[in-house]
């Protein structure tokens, strides 16, 4: 993601995803009373994976507060609880941008939750979620949102032959995801303590012609880059690939949720039809995202000249109120 708090800047075009994340809240949160209830941790160990920078980047810890903080002030115990929250992204991520906020952030649960707020220690922890990251069985509770669609690595075979077409390079994304999942599976499933849970939300795709193809948007990018693929998967392949014995999952829990492109969509009002200035606004969230891809290969005013396009073709979608489909799952050890 593009780091710092520039106007492009992942930190300040981040809106859809917190959106996504606060939709999502009211799972993330019962999943984690279903932890703390079954084990009663004395350290709370949770983890965000591809948590990125800026303002989202706190949610989760602060769902994490106030559910234990909630849930322990009325038990007698003789020790208070405390919490252990890593931050996880790929080492280029602008992790200095997220412990300068570290002091502001402490002192904003300090005036919610007062003097007496559940203790909490937050470290980094770079690398890539297609490694191991943690020790075994060592981490309650996993969270990651809009992660898992990033690949490992381009499909082996995409750039080995320039003559396949645009369907069986479909099918290379389509397996290169799946070996990435169960590979993210796999690992997780040995740090993850029996009994924690872990909720993943990935945008995904539905066989409904309400929906545009969530990466349709992404898709609009090629007509003016003209060399952009992108897959995603259905509810069904996430499923198959969970159901597999091998990696010690099963699905406790899933929903769908829709979140818009505009993530101003119902709060313009006088700029309700200004569909040019929306899609303006709607290019820098995905700017913000993929910029760091085109870095390596275009310089900065082909970039400029490329988002610019971009928007002019993204304006003549917003009237449709195009969504995004989103998945949101539980997963427990079998």
């Amino acid at each position: 993601m593009v780091g710092g708090t520039g106007e492009t800047s992942y930190a300040k075009n981040s809106i859809i995803q917190a959106k996504v994340i606060l939709k999502a809240k009211p799972i993330v949160e019962e999943a984690i009373r279903e932890v703390y209830r079954t084990l009663f941790p004395m350290k709370f160990v949770a983890a965000d994976l591809g948590c990125s920078s800026g303002p989202n980047t706190f949610l989760v810890i602060s769902e994490i507060i106030s559910v234990i903080h909630e849930l322990s002030r009325p038990l007698d115990i003789s020790h208070e609880p405390e919490i252990q929250f890593f931050f996880n992204d790929l080492p280029g991520n602008d992790f200095n941008n997220i412990f300068r906020s570290l002091m502001d952030y402490k002192k904003q649960i300090k005036e919610d939750k007062g003097e007496n707020f559940v203790p909490f220690y937050v470290a980094g922890s770079p690398g890539s979620f297609y490694t191991r990251l943690f020790p075994s069985k060592s981490v309650h509770f996993f969270h990651s949102s809009y992660s898992q669609m990033w690949l490992s690595q381009v499909p082996r075979r995409v750039d080995d032959d320039s003559t396949f077409d645009e369907l069986k390079k479909e099918n290379l994304y389509s397996e290169q995801f799946k070996e990435d999942f169960s590979t993210f599976l796999k690992l997780r499933s040995k740090e993850l303590i029996f009994g924690g849970r872990m909720v993943l939300t990935i945008a995904g795709r539905v066989n409904n012609s309400e929906y545009k193809d969530p990466f349709y948007m992404l898709g609009l990018l090629r007509l003016a880059l003209n060399d952009m693929i992108s897959e995603t998967p259905t509810i069904e392949e996430l499923k198959s690939i969970i159901d597999q014995k091998e990696w010690f999952f099963y699905l406790d829990h899933v929903e769908t949720l829709e979140s818009s492109w505009d993530p101003f969509e119902d709060e313009l009002n006088n700029l309700q039809h200004d569909y040019i200035l929306r899609g303006k606004i709607v290019v820098k969230y995905i700017q913000a995202a993929v910029e760091p891809l085109l870095i390596g290969h275009f310089d900065k005013e082909t970039i400029a000249d490329l988002f610019s396009r971009y928007a002019k073709i993204i304006t003549t979608h917003l009237a449709e109120k195009p969504k995004w489909v989103n998945f949101v799952l539980v997963l427990k050890l079998r």
